[in-house]
């Protein structure tokens, strides 16, 4: 059977099925990227699915204290267990 004769399993249009089928996906999209064949018709919607996975992750990423952050708070809390 060929690749676009399935479903591909990420594809049930929840973006949190990228992480549990990540390798499945990663084979999928290489086998697009260098196949000689025309994408699928699942092609789009699965780049659209990762790329909104991709944002969710850096935003969260980006929203967790950095190293300095943490040091910063630390000292804080320290600094006001000394006073009290």
């Amino acid at each position: 059977m060929k690749q676009t004769d399935k479903t591909p399993l990420w594809l049930d249009l929840r973006k949190e099925y990228i992480d549990d089928n990540f390798d499945k996906l990663r084979s999928y999209l290489c086998e697009c990227s260098t196949s000689s064949a025309k994408k699928d018709s699942f092609f789009d919607t699965t780049t659209e699915l990762l790329r909104a996975r991709v944002e969710d992750l850096i935003t969260s990423i980006a929203s967790r204290p950095t190293k300095q952050k943490l040091i910063s708070l630390v000292e804080s809390v320290c600094v006001r267990s000394r006073i009290e």
